[in-house]
């Protein structure tokens, strides 16, 4: 079987079963959407977090350590 008769029977294959092909697709999809999306509230509910603990402290100086992970960028 040649390489474009694979490439062939894969596309009449996916195209026979194109409704369970389209709802696996959706389902990815919601998946990584879901996974991204938390990862984007988590990160902003420590934002809000930091927020509040700096506007509810009433002192002039705020002792606050920023770490960080430094990576090298080609």
């Amino acid at each position: 079987m040649s390489p474009l008769d694979f490439v062939k029977f894969v596309g009449r294959r996916s195209w026979s079963h194109r409704s369970m092909l389209a709802v696996v697709s959706f389902g990815v999809i919601a998946a990584v959407v879901t996974i991204a999306a938390s990862v984007i509230y988590f990160d902003s509910l420590g934002d809000i977090a930091l927020e509040r603990e700096i506007a509810r402290d009433s002192g002039s100086s705020h002792d606050i350590v920023i770490t960080g992970r430094q990576r090298d960028v080609d």
